[in-house]
């Protein structure tokens, strides 16, 4: 699964949230992947995702980040395969239903660290948590206002990957 030329596929779910302050729950993200590997232990990627940060009823922040990853996959002993990585790329966000909607492009960086767990010889299943830093993000919109201009979003999803 981790050789040279390896591909997999992998559909990913679960939580996401933006930490500003006053911020909105966390609410449901998902999203699929394509990774390619380099070797043994590098790994360089495409992901997208449909993340709600937030949502009060009706109003909701959403995102949908399209991003380019790297990463690194430890080799440890066990069946337990870690990794860590990086990415970029640039983060659709809107405001929905709040009587001032409006929609912009956010370039993002963000860190990401997981494991997967092999559940046959082309499948994985594992979990993985982002922290995403995103500039541009100063906002007065009346349900998610947001005085900093930087700000984290987090997300952590458990995910099905597919080797070939």
């Amino acid at each position: 699964m981790y050789a040279r030329g390896t591909q997999w596929v992998s559909l990913k779910a679960g939580y996401a949230k933006a930490a500003v302050e006053d911020a909105a729950d966390g609410n449901l993200g998902f999203g699929v992947a394509y990774t390619y590997f380099l070797g043994r232990k590098w790994s360089v990627g495409l992901a997208g995702h449909y993340e709600v940060l937030g949502r009060y009823q009706g109003p909701a922040e959403v995102e949908i980040p399209v991003t380019v990853e790297t990463a690194y996959h430890f080799k440890w002993p066990t069946q337990a395969s870690p990794y860590l990585g990086a990415g970029t790329g640039p983060f659709f966000h809107s405001y929905k239903f709040t009587g001032d909607d409006s929609q912009e492009t956010r370039w993002s960086h963000y860190v990401l660290g997981g494991m997967n767990f092999p559940i046959t010889s082309r499948a994985l299943v594992g979990a993985d948590l982002r922290m995403v830093i995103q500039s541009g993000a100063k906002s007065d919109n009346p349900w998610f206002p947001s005085p900093d201009n930087t700000v984290i979003h987090w997300s952590a999803k458990v995910g099905y990957s597919y080797g070939f």
